[in-house]
């Protein structure tokens, strides 16, 4: 009888250790489960496509101080006009032009830099305008040297108006990548190309630092993608 007793004292036991062994196998898979997930969200929050994918929600939602941070105005302000500029100052050293200074927020500045800061400006002028429901015509008139960019701006705050086609990326530096994006215009049924180039920050995000102004379209490439 004591036997007994003892056989199935023993087996209980066993039993009671292959749970105990089940449970922290489950336990292990499940932290491993959750830190895969973890380790691919992380990963997928650094990459390009990302940083795009959330620069175009901000546009369609109006989040005028995140796009800002995900464009760097200053940069694109200042490579707009930056043959304009460069050739402006080649004058100056070859003597061939006198430097004149202009007034802009309480200091003088050449017209390098002027064209610069006012090129920065405009840009963020026009983004506010867009975002909080300005006069947006004002924007297009005349030869307003952002009206492409607005033109851009506003296409992409049509909801559903754009159907990823493709996205590729080419490396640059190892913190610069130059993207070319096709989309779908669902409006006319036909393909648009945006070329860009975007630098990583470190925190992984990805911020564009230039586009191609005058890449916005394929129009020889009209197909039927219904």
């Amino acid at each position: 009888m004591v036997e007994r007793n003892n056989e199935m004292l023993m087996k209980f036991k066993q039993v009671g250790m292959f749970k105990s062994i089940l449970i922290i196998l489950v336990i292990i898979c499940a932290l491993v489960g959750v830190g895969y997930g973890v380790y691919k969200n992380m990963t997928y929050k650094s990459t390009p496509e990302y940083s795009l994918k959330l620069i175009y929600d901000v546009i369609q939602n109006g989040d005028e101080e995140t796009l800002k941070k995900l464009i760097d105005i200053d940069t694109l302000a200042n490579r707009r006009y930056e043959k304009k500029l460069a050739l402006y100052r080649q004058l100056i050293n070859e003597g061939k032009e006198k430097e004149i200074l202009f007034p802009y927020k309480n200091r003088k500045v050449n017209l390098a830099e002027l064209e610069h800061l006012l090129a920065n400006d405009r840009f963020n002028n026009d983004i506010h305008t867009i975002f909080t429901g300005g006069d947006v015509d004002s924007l297009m008139k005349g030869e307003s040297p952002n009206a492409r960019f607005v033109e851009h701006i506003l296409m992409l705050r049509e909801v559903d108006r754009f159907k990823l086609i493709s996205l590729e990326t080419y490396k640059m530096s190892s913190e610069q990548i130059s993207v070319v994006i096709v989309g779908l215009d669902t409006k006319d049924n036909n393909l648009k190309s945006l070329s860009l180039e975007m630098k990583q920050l470190s925190d992984g995000m990805w911020k564009i630092v230039w586009y191609d102004f005058a890449s916005f379209g394929f129009p020889d490439l009209e197909r039927d993608y219904n």
